[in-house]
């Protein structure tokens, strides 16, 4: 098949070219974007006194490695998937991780699996002062887990014109070094997103958490802002 032989050599080249012209730059920004749910991530999997679930945990850390592949090599689309897959598993560790029954009848059924919807509604049931707390970190970060799995949820199912994936030829999977920038900041606002929902949950373990988690919060939060999530949070049933 001499045009599929063509496309693939078109696709490879660039790819390349992709690579060369700032690619590398923007996987090295993705990794370095990550850093805050990263190290949650070796939180998580490291400090729970029972770590159920934990391949959760791996799998979103390759989902940012996903990305940065992706990215590096121009394919803007997948790395769109890759994103959103970080966000489902790790809010679906936040349940599994201490639901083991669960997560094994999820392994031996393949039914059961939670989306965000239902484990928010379970923290908010669960969790003294979660709501409390998550809306003062939006707030201050402006940023909504919601919205940005939204914006990432309609470019995966091509909800609308802007989001159909168009292409007549292999090569033009690699989209544009413009557009696939506008994915790296979605993928840093990610990353920031998780982490502070992590902290929401975690907030009570603060002073074991790791200085690239706790730092870019408290360099937002002012004095009050502080005494709310850490301190009076806890004493509210919401």
């Amino acid at each position: 098949m001499p045009a599929v032989d063509a496309h693939s050599k078109a696709i490879l080249k660039a790819m390349d070219d992709h690579a060369n012209a700032g690619g590398r730059e923007m996987a090295r920004k993705v990794i370095t974007s990550a850093k805050p749910l990263l190290a949650w991530l070796r939180h998580l999997e490291e400090h729970q006194e029972r770590v159920c679930a934990e391949e959760l945990l791996l799998g979103a850390r390759a989902a940012v490695l996903e990305s940065a592949t992706y990215l590096s090599l121009g394919l803007g689309r997948a790395a769109i998937t890759a994103i959103r897959c970080q966000i489902e598993l790790t809010i679906g560790f936040t349940y599994f991780g201490c639901h083991p029954d669960e997560w094994n009848r999820l392994n031996e059924t393949g039914d059961g699996f939670f989306l965000t919807s239902p484990v928010y509604e379970y923290h908010k049931e669960n969790r003294r002062g979660f709501t409390s707390r998550w809306d003062t970190i939006e707030k201050v970060f402006k940023l909504k887990i919601k919205d940005l799995y939204g914006v990432l949820s309609a470019h995966v199912h091509g909800q609308s014109r802007f989001t159909i994936p168009r292409a007549g030829a292999m090569e033009e999977f690699v989209l544009s070094q413009k557009f696939n920038a506008s994915i790296v900041e979605i993928q840093q606002q990610t990353a920031q997103a998780l982490s502070n929902f992590l902290l929401v949950l975690y907030a009570d373990e603060w002073a074991a958490l790791p200085a690239a988690i706790l730092e870019p919060v408290l360099e937002k939060f002012d004095a009050q802002q502080r005494h709310r999530f850490f301190v009076e949070s806890f004493r509210r049933k919401a």
